[in-house]
């Protein structure tokens, strides 16, 4: 059978990048119902996942719809966002500057304890150097 396929080309490097970056999307998006669970409490509660599924409440609310990505994917995508500029390096400041942000978006419900203390830090340190700045003008 494999006899049968051509061989393909090599992708181009943006290419690549874009399926990582769809490959990430995607992933989270199928395991963001079930994130934070062990193996067997995915086994026990739904069986295999074979699909996009919402993430539901204790009481069987949806919390998030199926098919919707995490905060992983929008903290991915500001470092994507923050190289565009930058020719594919990551520059601190305006990865750091998306990164807060989240905090105001569609995605900050989804953030973990620990993620958000550290955005929230960055959001008050940010703050205190900008009411510096204007004191020293």
């Amino acid at each position: 059978m494999d006899d049968d396929l051509e061989p393909q080309p090599e992708p181009a490097p943006s290419d690549r990048f874009v399926g990582c970056l769809l490959g990430q999307g995607i992933g989270d998006a199928l395991g963001m119902a079930v994130a934070g669970m062990s193996r067997d409490d995915i086994a026990a509660r739904h069986g295999r996942i074979t699909g996009y599924m919402p993430r539901s409440g204790a009481h069987g609310e949806e919390l998030v719809a199926a098919g919707q990505v995490s905060s992983n994917t929008e903290l991915a995508l500001c470092l994507v966002e923050s190289m565009l500029p930058t020719n594919g390096f990551v520059d601190p400041r305006t990865a750091g500057y998306r990164f807060v942000q989240v905090l105001a978006g569609d995605h900050a419900h989804m953030l973990g304890a620990t993620t958000r203390r550290a955005l929230e830090q960055a959001r008050e340190t940010w703050r205190a150097q900008r009411r510096g700045l204007r004191r020293w003008r």
